[in-house]
């Protein structure tokens, strides 16, 4: 299948959750008894697991058909994951704030398509549909991660999304929305992406994890503060850690990470 084919799926599925609900409303008469409570057919917990799992089986397939195959499930799934979690978010949440969501929900789903609509880095080759896939499912996880992350983690999301970094070469970048692309080359990007989850602010003070994943090496971790928008401070939690928790409280930061063992640990640094 070519790049417009795989829009046109992604499209379809998107807009086909929506159109579902909506046509079992206009095929109901107008007059009904009271329909008893059923079982939603989907939530987001279930769609999230399956999500997982078709991205666990990405990592095991060999042949390009299994690879687009798995790509395409795991997105269709993304894609009823984040609809399931919005409808039941969105019903939780009283009327002002609500509209707010969904206007911030429409300009998200702009960005999406605008994104899905860039050229694939294998334009020509049979990778192209592949990639288009898996840059699909990545927007609506990390939507996901930005929804479910706590409201004051969102905000101090929201300071530093855009702002310069440097990585442990010293080469000053600058992120877009939280994301950092860099050039194409020997088939392979630089790609660093701020965590909404794990981001921190207290004063003039911010902080948040950067996942680091140059061309052509293995993907680490660092934790960057910035003051008065400007780099303070960085630092490489390494390879072999998973961060936990980000605060900032009393002049220091804290990282809270759990290693490949499981063994707990912290780290302070005085800033």
């Amino acid at each position: 299948m070519n790049r417009k084919t795989w829009i046109g799926i992604g499209a379809a599925c998107g807009v086909g959750l929506f159109a579902a609900g909506m046509l079992l409303g206009a095929a109901l008469p107008e007059k009904q008894e009271k329909i008893p409570e059923q079982t939603l057919l989907f939530d987001a917990e279930s769609c999230r697991r399956g999500a997982d799992y078709m991205d666990e089986m990405l990592q095991r397939v060999r042949t390009q058909t299994d690879m687009n195959l798995c790509a395409a499930a795991g997105t269709t799934l993304r894609q009823a994951e984040l609809y399931a979690f919005l409808r039941d978010a969105l019903a939780r949440l009283p009327e002002p704030q609500r509209k707010k969501a969904q206007m911030e929900q429409t300009a998200w789903e702009e960005e999406y398509r605008r994104r899905l609509q860039e050229p694939s880095d294998y334009e020509g080759n049979a990778l192209a549909s592949f990639d288009l896939s898996v840059r699909a499912g990545t927007l609506l996880y990390d939507r996901l991660r930005y929804l479910r992350a706590p409201a004051e983690a969102r905000e101090a999301y929201e300071k530093m999304k855009n702002l310069t970094f440097t990585d442990m070469d010293r080469i000053e970048r600058r992120l877009e929305n939280g994301l950092f692309r860099g050039e194409l080359r020997n088939g392979e990007r630089d790609l660093f992406k701020l965590s909404p989850e794990l981001c921190a602010a207290s004063g003039d003070l911010l902080a948040g994890e950067i996942v680091c994943s140059p061309a052509g090496k293995r993907p680490y971790w660092m934790v960057v503060v910035w003051k008065d928008g400007r780099v303070k401070e960085k630092i490489a939690v390494g390879r072999d850690k998973h961060i936990e928790s980000i605060g900032i409280a009393d002049g220091r930061l804290r990282i809270d990470h759990t290693d490949i063992r499981g063994k707990r640990g912290t780290l302070q640094v005085a800033l």
